[in-house]
């Protein structure tokens, strides 16, 4: 019988790692061929918490990482956690977003013929978004914390702490959505994420809005997360930071 975590957290790339560790130290190494997996200690009694670094970044190797270790291990909540791109005006760089739904239009999008306007040959993408759902206990959770008593202050501490941080390190303006911008302070905010290609593209983006006006943000690995999650019967979120505007 496969012993059960009752969080296992995904992460894609090293500073990610690094920022992690900071928090959260490790108690025991899993690692076998090569698939980085570490017990760790949640600083809660009782809640068990594995952490698996993915070999390189993508929706590929997100998908490798979740079979790796759901091949030796079990997980109550499956949580993918890094950056992303923003998508929404609601999120200032250094904010947070987490999942209700997550939009995977990684696969099954099709690059289709189109004529532009000049009558020339062009190429557009259609998408073919897959709903993936966080359990709805663990999306209000997340919003209690910037309301409940209990939690407000350490969510308020940690706005301040992070734009302070962020200010020492974006103290001028620079060039933002629509010209230049001066740092604001974080939030957190949950609802609709996509998990598609990396962006740089206008026109890529507002196709990602034409699934759902509110999504918050773009990234490239939560699709596969909760696609192996469901697969083993475990719930899956995620949480990400925005770290630019896509």
């Amino acid at each position: 019988m496969r012993e059960l975590f009752d969080i296992v957290v995904f992460i894609p790339l090293e500073e990610e790692l690094d920022a992690f560790l900071e928090i959260f130290s490790v108690t025991e190494n899993l690692t076998y061929q090569n698939n980085y997996i570490q017990r760790m200690n949640s600083g809660v009694d009782g809640l068990s918490l594995a952490l698996v670094h993915q070999k390189e970044m993508g929706h590929g190797s997100a998908a490798e990482a979740a079979a790796a270790f759901f091949y030796k291990y079990d997980a109550s909540l499956a949580v993918c956690l890094g950056i992303a791109g923003g998508l929404s005006t609601d999120l200032p760089l250094g904010s947070v977003c987490y999942s209700g739904t997550v939009f995977d239009v990684y696969e099954n999008s099709k690059a289709v013929d189109v004529a532009t306007l000049e009558g020339k040959a062009g190429m557009a993408i259609e998408l073919a978004p897959k709903p993936f759902t966080t359990k709805e206990s663990f999306f209000i959770a997340s919003n209690y914390i910037r309301t409940q008593s209990e939690n407000r202050n350490a969510y308020k501490a940690w706005v301040e702490e992070s734009y302070k941080i962020g200010s020492e390190l974006l103290p001028n303006k620079f060039h933002g959505r629509s010209g230049d911008e001066t740092l604001q302070k974080p939030r957190s905010l949950g609802g609709n994420i996509a998990c598609g290609l990396v962006s740089k593209s206008q026109s890529y983006n507002a196709l990602l809005k034409g699934i759902s006006r509110d999504i918050l943000a773009v990234e490239t690995e939560s699709g596969a997360i909760f696609r192996s999650a469901q697969k083993h019967d475990a719930e899956a979120m995620t949480i990400r930071g925005i770290s630019d505007y896509a």
